[in-house]
């Protein structure tokens, strides 16, 4: 069984990671076991859960599965170990990891490069020869052309947004649903809804832009993947729980959008465009026997 530690404990003194609960911390000690690496997890005073090493040279080695470990943590080895170990039923809501601690432990899955990539426009903002320079050549507006290898601006206006408050706003949201959404389907799935959703949903918005408006924002998306989570948590029973969307936030969200129309200076139709696209999406996908295999 797992060794779980509150008091600082000598014959595990380095300490190599944390976890975010005590089930996760667990079955993670146990799997280490399994690879004869001696561990034990101690409750620290941010209510997170550090990982021991009992020698200094199995910290390098505890680091890398953890790495592998926020990269799938319902890989069915952690759970056979816990279940082997503690003769305890598989529950995959076990191994569920907080945002805080996928961020800190995948700094380089699609969700965060998607925020840095944000950040780094919005920093452009407070430089308005640079912000322009970039908005000429990353925008979406009436005079930029979409041929050849311009169609990138479909993507790319997502990534432009105007204020803190638009910003703080789309990234919070995006933080909250991409990122358990790429730990449970993986980093591809969320690549692909985020490029669908942002060049249907710019399209769109494009479609109906009236010169010389410019727009950009992650909302689209934002509304994309809500529309996405939404109709699996409607539709799929087996749905794990951090990927399941509260009940209510889709509906909200349609007359959010729908509001939205009766106000100006927003992109309604890369709102519309995005939540129809992940409505779609998700409803097939509803469909798919083996849509968590493996995961």
């Amino acid at each position: 069984m797992a060794q779980f530690k509150i008091a600082d404990d000598p014959q595990f003194p380095y300490k190599a990671g944390l976890l975010p609960s005590r089930e996760s911390a667990l079955a993670f000690v146990d799997y280490l076991a399994k690879l004869g690496i001696k561990a034990s997890a101690r409750l620290e005073f941010n209510e997170a859960f550090g990982i021991y090493a009992a020698r200094a040279e199995d910290v390098s080695k505890i680091k890398l599965e953890l790495l592998r470990f926020a990269g799938n943590p319902f890989n069915k080895a952690y759970n056979q170990a816990a279940c082997e170990r503690q003769g305890e039923a598989p529950k995959r809501e076990r191994y569920v990891h907080s945002a805080l601690s996928s961020f800190y432990l995948q700094p380089f899955s699609v969700t965060t490069v998607v925020e840095v990539i944000c950040v780094i426009f919005y920093i452009l903002s407070f430089f308005p020869g640079a912000f322009n320079t970039a908005y000429q050549y990353f925008g979406l507006y009436q005079s930029a052309q979409l041929s050849g290898f311009e169609l990138w601006r479909l993507i790319t206006p997502v990534f432009f947004h105007f204020g803190i408050l638009h910003i703080a706003f789309n990234l919070v949201m995006f933080e909250a649903f991409a990122r358990p959404l790429e730990r449970t389907l993986g980093h591809l799935k969320l690549f692909s809804l985020f490029i669908v959703i942002a060049m249907l949903s710019n399209a769109l918005q494009f479609a109906f832009l009236r010169q010389p408006a410019v727009f950009g924002g992650m909302s689209g998306v934002v509304y994309g993947i809500i529309g996405y989570i939404g109709v699996l948590s409607y539709l799929r029973h087996d749905l794990p729980a951090p990927l399941r969307l509260p009940k209510g936030l889709l509906t909200v969200s349609v007359i959010f959008i729908a509001f939205g129309f009766f106000l100006s200076g927003i992109a309604n139709f890369c709102h519309l465009g995005g939540i129809a696209v992940g409505i779609i999406w998700g409803f097939i996908d509803s469909k798919r026997a083996k849509l968590f295999a493996g995961r």
